[in-house]
């Protein structure tokens, strides 16, 4: 069952990103540093690349809080970073002013990803021109974001496909 509004974790959301870098030949790294992140974890081979790669960090060094809700601030910087360091430019689609009525909540290191994702075409913000950036972020955004990059950086994905993107 897909229950679009429930939240996807951190550790859902790297999976997403790392499974469809592994559909592009890109080989996983184990996660090592992280106390809350064991070896047979499905997500540990997509948390060590995601963290070696620069697309995550943990809270701090040896904490990646795997099972907390992804911001969507947090989701949308590692979008942009994994478009970065798969060597996709995000395209500019729209001229239009991106800026939400609570721009200023969007922490620092977020705001260029926002902006970026937004003027790409990836993610949107809500009806009342807000982007909610310390909101968990549910699963029917996930699902529209990682459908949204993978068509603007001309990744195909198939229905037909043995590993799936999306997880159980």
């Amino acid at each position: 069952l897909f229950q679009p509004k429930n939240l996807v974790s951190r550790a859902m959301f790297v999976t997403m990103l790392g499974r469809i870098a592994e559909r592009m030949g890109i080989k996983m790294e184990e996660a090592k540093n992280y106390i809350d992140v064991n070896n047979d974890d499905y997500f540990s081979p997509y948390v060590g690349w995601a963290t070696m790669v620069g697309i995550t960090s943990g809270y701090s060094s040896s904490v990646f809080a795997p099972d907390d809700p992804i911001t969507r601030e947090q989701a949308t910087a590692m979008t942009a970073t994994f478009a970065d360091v798969i060597n996709r430019t995000l395209p500019e689609l729209t001229d239009q002013d991106r800026n939400f009525k609570d721009e200023e909540d969007i922490h620092s290191w977020a705001l260029e990803a926002v902006e970026k994702c937004a003027n790409a075409g990836i993610l949107k913000g809500y009806d009342d021109n807000t982007f909610q950036p310390q909101t968990g972020m549910n699963r029917a955004e996930a699902a529209q974001i990682i459908q949204n990059l993978c068509t603007v950086c001309g990744i195909e994905l198939s229905d037909n496909d043995e590993n799936p993107v999306a997880i159980e």
